[in-house]
């Protein structure tokens, strides 16, 4: 019998949905953007309702895409969503405001008072987060703080995936584990709320989601919408998991020392391990991984693809739009060379992430010259945010992990010059999925899974995932790489007074 599933990925700028037959055949797909807004300096908010209504809108055109034999075949459907998003939603699961990102940086006085009462070791030891204005909990401490009357009406702080899956026909809101060890709530090695962290924030469990492991049957899909889009009424809701954690699925991120990287709007770094590790320094994010028993530590950069975008703008303007990566990408390999001709880029435009974890820091290209090209600032790019994840690949080992493999996701897998660097870099081999859409197929899995066609994840990687092609480093360059990493970090430090 055919069998059917839907895998959707609710990111930060767009929405995909990806179906697909149990044997791993992609047969439909569709794709979205959706805004992000900045109302104020540091403010990222997005309207959940939007979302919602692309998901709407890309569903029914892979509905349509599908035969009359694979819409009766669909079993389940799960998603991949961003993370930390917050959408206080009333007792009707009506937004009350828009949803604050994880890209928002208001929350820094909150974050400071809540390091200040609580200690940063304590929380980060509680939570397995470092203090940080891009969790959850700092923007629930905001709207005490801002939006009291608000604050008080919520009926639960649901978060994207919370959200999507009661409009899709939950009965509540249910949050899996992985997302949830992205909120600064969360113990990730007890899988429970943290009454700690509530109590501080005045929160009561009751407002939070119902906490699940990944690929569980949480719902039925509401009957309207299963007629809307020709799906049988018994098709079933299985919970997802974060973005990140789903991408790392999605590219057969299974062996301790496995990492994934993801390098989209923001930067993320991810190692597999078998256990619940928390940094020695408090630096590195301790949070569940979709595999069960399977923890990562994980590093993150708040802004990534916007950086090079931002160059391109200011550079690229006269290049045709549907070449002009291919130009970047030339130019940076071509006219530049390692170390983009003493042009280094410390890519902090959103405040920095990991290691760092300073919201006021800010974005530097240093040692520009009247000789200067607009390829040594594109390579810069390239360099400067691979550095910053290579320094994350440092502390990894710092704390016994010892990684292996890289797998490699989001827009600069789409670049050879950009991948080469990274294995340079990194010293290791870096791989490419053939499907680069890792986090709708990480959801795809956990719906087999959870439907029960597949009763492990490895079958679902197995028969979804597929490797494109292999980098191989320079070891030549990776020394060279090495002692720039060191120079970049004492760059941030002077200028950063530390």
């Amino acid at each position: 019998m055919l069998r059917c599933f839907l895998g959707v990925d609710v990111g930060t700028t767009a929405l995909k949905v990806i179906a697909a037959e149990h044997t791993g055949r992609i047969i439909a797909r569709s794709y979205e953007e959706y805004p992000l807004s900045h109302p104020r300096p540091d403010w990222a908010e997005q309207d959940a309702e939007i979302i919602w209504k692309t998901l709407l809108k890309e569903v029914e055109k892979v509905s349509k895409q599908m035969t009359p034999q694979q819409r009766e075949g669909l079993r389940g459907i799960a998603l991949s969503t961003q993370r930390s998003t917050m959408v206080p939603v009333d007792s009707a699961g009506v937004p009350l405001r828009k949803a604050i990102t994880w890209m928002d940086g208001r929350s820094g006085t909150e974050c400071a008072a809540l390091a200040e009462s609580a200690g940063k070791e304590a929380v980060y030891q509680n939570t397995g987060n470092t203090i940080s204005t891009i969790w959850t909990l700092s923007y629930i401490l905001w709207l005490r703080s801002h939006e009291r009357e608000l604050f008080e009406e919520t009926s639960c702080f649901a978060n994207i995936h919370a959200f999507l899956m009661r409009r899709l026909g939950c009965d509540g809101y249910y949050l899996d584990y992985s997302n949830a060890g992205e909120t600064m709530m969360f113990d990730p090695l007890k899988k429970t709320w943290s009454s700690r962290m509530l109590d501080y924030a005045g929160v009561d469990e009751s407002k939070l989601p119902k906490l699940v492991d990944s690929g569980k049957m949480i719902g039925i899909l509401d009957k309207e919408l299963a007629q809307r889009w020709g799906f049988p009424e018994t098709v079933r809701l299985i919970s997802g998991g974060g973005d990140q954690q789903c991408a790392a699925l999605g590219c057969s991120v299974a062996e301790e020392g496995d990492i994934s990287i993801g390098m989209g709007t923001a930067a993320n770094i991810l190692a597999l391990s078998a256990s619940c590790l928390k940094d020695r320094e408090s630096i590195l994010i301790a949070n569940p991984s979709v595999l069960p028993g399977k923890w990562f530590l994980e590093g993150s950069m708040i802004a990534c693809g916007p950086i090079l975008n931002w160059v391109k703008d200011m550079a690229y303007q006269g290049e045709p739009a549907d070449c002009v990566y291919q130009v970047m990408n030339e130019e940076a390999e071509r006219l530049s060379v390692p170390g983009a001709h003493g042009v280094m880029l410390l890519p902090h435009f959103q405040g920095a992430g990991c290691p760092y974890w300073n919201e006021k820091a800010r974005g530097v290209f240093s040692g520009i010259t009247l000789s200067t090209l607009r390829a040594d600032l594109v390579r810069a790019v390239f360099e400067g945010l691979a550095l910053d994840i290579g320094k994350s690949l440092q502390k990894l080992g710092e704390n016994g992990i010892r990684p292996k493999r890289i797998f490699l996701t989001g827009g600069a897998s789409k670049s050879d010059v950009w991948c080469q660097i990274q294995s340079d870099i990194y010293g290791l081999p870096v791989f490419v999925p053939q499907n680069p859409d890792v986090a709708a197929i990480g959801a795809l899995i956990l719906a087999a899974l959870g439907e029960g066609t597949i009763d492990t994840l490895q079958k679902g990687m197995d028969a979804f995932v597929s490797i494109k092609k292999k980098y191989e480093p320079d070891l030549e360059k990776h020394r060279f790489y090495q002692s720039l990493m060191k120079e970049s970090d004492d760059l941030y430090r002077r200028i950063a007074g530390v």
